[in-house]
């Protein structure tokens, strides 16, 4: 099982809503938020969790997504933040992995190539799932419509952290706005 927890913001809503979707449709996902919990309570194989400012995270080799207006959890453990770049600062994670997203030729993951309907996710450099198996650098084409940037990159940063490449096909080109 995969632990996900998404720094609460406006943009966390729709990215948990996202993410629901995919894994629902791959055994199961159980979603905590703030006003509610949805799901599949038995079996699921991926925990979605909005968390709040004062969230105090204890889940080692959690996913932790924190969108640009979001307030940062408390980390007291090892974690892989994938954290996006428009803001400056966001706590280091202990003995885990920070992965920056944007539109910077500093950032990990950023979009090579974007349309009205498309966009290309680009993983610039190595990383590491959260089992530790290495990330070789790819694009993945996705269908995006005009959602937030950071919906794409936490959607593929998700699938290829989580090691759920299979999944990627799915949102090829041809998706609209990540509505599976």
């Amino acid at each position: 099982m995969h632990t996900i927890i998404l720094g609460a913001s406006a943009l966390s809503e729709r990215l948990s809503m996202a993410l629901y979707r995919i894994f629902e449709r791959q055994g199961g996902a159980l979603v905590l938020s703030q006003q509610k919990i949805f799901g599949s309570a038995r079996g699921y194989k991926v925990l979605i969790a909005l968390a709040g400012e004062a969230t105090v995270v204890e889940a080692e080799g959690a996913l932790v997504l924190l969108p640009a207006d979001s307030h940062p959890p408390i980390l007291r453990c090892p974690v892989t933040l994938v954290a996006d770049s428009a803001r400056q600062s966001w706590p280091r994670p202990l003995h885990g992995q920070l992965i920056s997203c944007g539109f910077s030729a500093k950032d990990t993951f950023t979009l090579s190539s974007r349309t009205e309907d498309s966009a290309v996710v680009a993983l610039m450099r190595r990383v590491y799932s959260l089992t530790g198996q290495v990330v070789d650098p790819c694009e993945v084409p996705i269908g995006f419509g005009q959602d937030d940037p950071f919906i794409a990159f936490g959607v593929v940063s998700t699938l290829l952290l989580t090691e759920n490449t299979h999944i990627l096909e799915v949102l090829g080109p041809e998706t609209n706005n990540l509505q599976l």
